[in-house]
């Protein structure tokens, strides 16, 4: 038997449970599998094609190459505790009634195991495993908001624990070795330069891709905690996206045209029925706008009801409502400085081309006001391979 294990550190808190978040948070198996099997295809532009082997499916290849193995899975957990600058990111974990159980990060590491029958005699297999481990442990994360900078991951060590030896291994750096900010900057570029050679970038997808279009901005000020520098992530997103014209005035416009409760509240605002989707629906799917100022009081069933109104924007296509934003997120620990580590993957925001929302249905906005953000975002380096 074939044995490799990977060793991660948890960097910010992971958000990973099953049907009950609020009293557990647990690093899952079947979780983790799936994430690896989302930066193979990622990665690989011909993963229809062996996907299946690798990972199984649903047709003759049902079984896994390999079995997964979360060696220490039961880590200590915690009650998120809101904290106020990382509201605009974690705004989920108390909504209502939750109180999400969470895996703190930096106190204890984890160790996953792949195990095969036999080592996988094709180079492709080998070395998409690797490669999906490192774009796990270097770019994405596990659990719920994992895209703004939750249950990020860094990948210290992966190695042949039985069985013969992978040299694929030993081929791909792991940034996470890095005492020196360049350093990492340069383990992280030989990575990704590794992977294209490996697997040549993908076009433009409809799913997040490594491609030729895909960037990275580390931030060159570092910080004492993850939580400063996921904060100052936070905000300054938070102020781009609440200062931009015209959305907020225009979605304003449109309630008022469709509820005349809400146009009765502001008889100034000038009642418009929306032709063009909101430019920020851009940064990610479902969409919602809420207006205090538009907040009125309505006898419903003999009862005095407080409504305060708004609209949601998603997918128009049956299933398929929501689009996932091409802006992540996530936090890197460099000699014990804490930088924050932007990724944008320019892909198409839903199938079908159009949003709607209970009024009507529109085109999809341009990708203008992320590559505005993203040339605004705080000093640093972009990352070339």
């Amino acid at each position: 038997m074939n044995v490799i294990e990977a060793r991660f550190q948890i960097v910010t808190p992971m958000f990973i449970a099953g049907a009950e978040p609020d009293k557990f948070a647990e690093l899952r198996a079947p979780s983790i599998k799936a994430a690896l099997r989302y930066w193979y295809r990622a990665i690989d532009s011909e993963y229809a094609n062996h996907e299946e082997f690798i990972f199984g499916g649903t047709g003759k290849h049902s079984v896994s190459l390999f079995t997964l193995i979360v060696a220490n899975s039961k880590l200590s957990t915690k009650t998120w505790v809101s904290i106020s600058d990382l509201q605009y990111f974690a705004f989920p974990f108390n909504m209502g009634d939750n109180e999400r159980r969470y895996i703190p990060p930096g106190e204890e590491e984890y160790r996953l195991k792949l195990a095969f029958k036999k080592k996988p005699e094709e180079e492709r297999y080998r070395r998409a495993l690797i490669a999906s481990l490192w774009m796990l442990g270097h770019v994405g994360g596990l659990g719920s908001r994992s895209r703004r900078g939750f249950g990020t991951l860094m990948l210290t060590e992966v190695k042949v624990t039985e069985g013969d030896s992978w040299d694929e291994i030993h081929q791909i750096p792991l940034a996470h070795t890095a005492a020196t900010f360049d350093d990492w900057r340069r383990l992280f570029s030989g990575g990704l330069s590794k992977i294209t050679h490996w697997f040549p970038s993908q076009s433009r997808s409809d799913h997040l891709t490594l491609s030729d279009q895909s960037c990275f901005h580390l931030v060159s000020e570092g910080y004492s905690s993850w939580e400063q520098a996921l904060s100052n992530a936070a905000v300054n997103m938070r102020d781009f996206r609440n200062r931009k014209q015209p959305d907020y005035d225009h979605v304003k416009k449109h309630i008022c045209k469709h509820n005349s409760d809400a146009a009765a509240v502001a008889p100034a605002v000038v009642p418009t029925h929306l032709h063009n989707a909101p430019e920020r629906a851009s940064f990610g799917l479902p969409l919602a706008f809420r207006y205090s100022s538009l907040r009125y009081n309505k006898i419903v069933n003999g009862r005095d009801r407080k409504f305060m109104p708004g609209t949601t924007f998603e997918g128009a296509q049956k299933g398929k409502t929501r689009g996932a934003s091409p802006i992540i997120i996530r936090v890197v620990n460099v000699g014990g400085q804490y930088h924050v580590l932007y990724g944008y993957f320019p892909k198409r925001l839903v199938d079908g081309n159009r949003i709607r929302d209970c009024w009507g249905q529109y085109g999809l906005p341009n990708d203008n006001l992320v590559e505005t953000y993203w040339s605004q975002l705080p000093a640093g380096v972009s990352i070339q391979w």
